[in-house]
């Protein structure tokens, strides 16, 4: 997804974060904080086949999960009785588990194992209501691609073409007290498990959207 097709949010949500930090009426409430957060893969398993030139099955692959790490995010809230707007800066690593068997090999009736390492960077931003301590928003979810391995290097026709950039949203819905925060979100990427798999130049790929459970756990400074 292009970054400019999410530019009237995010330009609204700075928009919003810049009219808090000004506006002295409001009597905005700056909050700085470091959250870690636990996530679930929401994706399903899923088998794709593949044939050769003279149209036999040659390869199969099979996705099986996403394995994400713990989370770590900084990020800053401004607020107000009533809304609040937040921007962050995550460290993501995702371990996405394959198997894949090839049938021209006839010596080997097993499926060999891959694994998928990446890591991104994330730039959460959100907007929503606060009523008392309690805060439910939400707001797109920006990554950007910092490292990876390569997988099935041994398939031939397989190459892997990964966008660097990619976009999201997530909802969210949290409870402070005193200086913790709990925080429960959903998120959901705007692109699939395993789509930068193309097999003889075509897109043969997961394309399953990358969903998500997480909870999180954050310490919080505020700042009248």
């Amino acid at each position: 997804m292009s970054f400019y097709r999410y530019k009237y949010t995010i330009r609204l949500i700075l928009g919003l974060f810049i009219f808090l930090s000004n506006g002295e009426s409001l009597k905005s409430q700056l909050t700085v904080g470091i959250k870690a957060s636990y996530f679930l893969s929401m994706s399903q398993a899923q088998e794709l086949s593949y044939d050769d030139t003279q149209d036999f099955l040659s390869h199969k692959i099979r996705f099986i999960e996403e394995d994400v790490s713990p989370v770590p995010e900084l990020f800053a809230s401004l607020s107000n009785e009533r809304a609040y707007v937040k921007l962050g800066l995550a460290y993501r690593r995702i371990q996405t588990r394959f198997s894949f068997r090839d049938f021209l090999d006839y010596a080997n009736t097993h499926y060999s194992p891959e694994l998928k390492r990446s890591s991104t960077l994330l730039l959460p931003m959100e907007a929503g209501l606060k009523l008392k301590n309690m805060r439910f928003g939400a707001g797109p979810s920006l990554s950007f691609l910092v490292s990876e391995n390569t997988v099935f290097e041994s398939i031939r026709e397989l190459e892997e073409r990964r966008n660097m950039f990619t976009t999201g949203y997530h909802i969210s819905f949290s409870i402070t007290h005193n200086r913790l925060m709990f925080e429960i979100l959903f998120e959901e990427r705007f692109h699939g498990v395993a789509e930068y798999i193309y097999y003889r130049g075509d897109s043969q790929s997961f394309d399953q959207r990358a969903k998500y459970i997480s909870l999180g756990l954050a310490y919080t400074l505020d700042f009248n």
